[in-house]
């Protein structure tokens, strides 16, 4: 198993850590109030943890709870019984409830969803994927997003999510302000300053002047540093937790091709890519869907292997 897959157990079991510490502090706040007890330090640092904590948790939210009835509404979602009788062979034993239908969409594409709590899941494919995919491409394609929801992809991806969304909060938060105040204070202290300076000139000279601005530099040089630190803490963080994440995306997706290959065919899989929405030859750490070409060279492999096997247990083959 590669490293990165290792990462949803880490920010699941984060997740868990971090809500096991708001439930802890809320349970000593209350203690306190109900049984009337005198301020001490253990209900400072409650207090303490629950405010630090309300905040990232409650940007979880979007993904721990009832994520498909919002996933369904974004995309305008709705049931689809000739698509369900065409999956239901593919879900035998899936630990599922799933909810299979289209949605209006130019795109060639399909997605699957699932509820981190309980066992509901959400397949769709888009209207125009419905009306130009063979039935051998459709099913291949919903081949696919049945392996994702076999393997545990669509929960996992939203403990990455979650727990990425909690750790960006604050230094979002932070860098926001910053460039707000920024943007907001510039004119009217860039004039103030131009005031200053030119009123200096004329009074005192172009030496107190420019001393007036070396002074000033040097004031809110460390404001300034600081300012700048937040807004680039927030990029850093956020690149490398969106690094991580499509990382750990795109490996998932060349498993669940090689899931659907079984379930189908290799050809199959390699037909419906054919047909699918390409976003690009190239792939860059950003992307969360490996390219193409690699996906259907991977599927070949594993046809020509098929395939040699098939040969070796032909009576009729030579050794």
């Amino acid at each position: 198993m590669k490293r990165i897959n290792v990462y949803p157990k880490f920010a699941r079991n984060m997740l868990a850590v971090l809500f096991i510490l708001f439930a802890a502090s809320t349970a000593v706040l209350i203690a306190q109030q109900k049984f009337s007890l005198p301020p001490n330090t253990a209900a400072s640092f409650a207090a303490t943890v629950f405010g630090f904590l309300a905040l990232p948790l409650m940007s979880t939210t979007q993904y721990l709870l009832n994520i498909n009835d919002v996933e369904a509404g974004n995309r305008s979602f709705r049931e689809a019984e000739n698509l369900r009788e065409l999956v239901a062979p593919l879900l035998i034993d899936l630990d599922y409830d799933v909810t299979i239908g289209q949605y209006p969409s130019s795109d060639l594409n399909a997605f699957a969803i699932s509820s981190i709590f309980g066992k509901k899941a959400l397949i769709g494919f888009s209207t125009q994927l419905v009306d130009k995919a063979s039935r051998e491409q459709l099913l291949a394609i919903a081949a696919h997003e049945v392996a994702h929801l076999r393997h545990g992809d669509t929960r996992n991806k939203a403990y990455i999510l979650a727990f990425n969304h909690a750790l960006k909060v604050y230094p979002w938060l932070f860098a926001e302000l910053t460039r707000r105040s920024v943007r907001k204070a510039a004119i009217p202290i860039g004039l103030i300053v131009f005031v200053g300076f030119v009123a200096i000139a004329l009074l005192s000279g172009s030496t107190e002047a420019f001393g007036f601005l070396g002074s000033l530099t040097r004031g809110l040089a460390p404001i300034a540093w600081r300012a700048g630190l937040c807004v680039v803490a927030f990029i850093a963080l956020d690149y490398v937790l969106h690094r991580v994440f499509c990382s750990y995306s795109r490996e998932r997706e060349f498993a669940a091709d090689a899931r659907a290959a079984e379930m189908t065919s290799p050809e199959a899989m390699v037909s419906a890519l054919n047909l699918l929405t390409d976003p690009g030859t190239a792939v860059s750490v950003f992307d969360t869907h490996p390219p193409m070409g690699e996906r259907k060279r991977r599927l070949r492999m594993i046809s020509s292997g098929v395939h040699d096997r098939e040969r070796g247990s032909d009576p009729g083959s030579s050794a």
